[in-house]
């Protein structure tokens, strides 16, 4: 049938290099895919994770992934997905402003969703994106929220663009 199933386990730990160093708590990961009906999923989370060095650091909150789509008779997948970073990012760097002290960019969470579905040969579909408390030196704290939809568009047509930016991208000379 052609389906696969792997799952990334990873256990706490961390790695040092001449750079800098890189902490991660952990991270389990299940990705499952079926050829024959061009399906994919992935399920799971990656724990708390820091790149450092004497320069400054960047931490990631926890990422979790929910995807679950399937192939459209149109030869694009179709379905639900969700990424969200809990906790956020931040970042703490050396020299980032004129006054050459320590500044720190952080934000709360970050969440990217949507769906997507065909009807009576129309696909149909909705988005959304936040990012909440993003704290910018010398500026202040602010956040982005976008909600996009889209409605009955010619699942067909839009199957025949796809094939033909990867036809192009295929090409020697794109």
């Amino acid at each position: 049938t052609g389906a696969s199933v792997s799952r990334f386990l990873l256990e706490e730990g961390s790695f040092d290099t001449a750079d800098g160093t890189l902490r991660w708590q952990g991270a389990d990961v299940e990705f499952t895919s079926r050829l024959a009906t061009g399906a994919v999923a992935v399920d799971g989370s990656i724990e708390p994770f820091e790149l450092a060095n004497d320069e400054g650091s960047m931490r990631f909150g926890k990422i979790v992934m929910e995807i679950d789509q399937r192939r459209s008779g149109y030869g694009f997948n179709v379905g639900p997905g969700e990424f969200t970073l809990d906790a956020g990012l931040g970042v703490e760097l050396d020299g980032i402003t004129v006054t050459d002290a320590r500044q720190a960019i952080s934000m709360g969470s970050m969440t990217a969703k949507g769906d997507s579905w065909i009807a009576d040969e129309r696909l149909s579909g909705n988005a959304s994106f936040a990012m909440t408390d993003i704290e910018v030196p010398d500026f202040g704290t602010v956040a982005v929220d976008v909600d996009m939809e889209m409605q009955r568009l010619d699942a067909r047509s839009l199957g025949v663009l796809i094939r033909a930016v990867q036809e192009a991208q295929a090409a020697d000379d794109p």
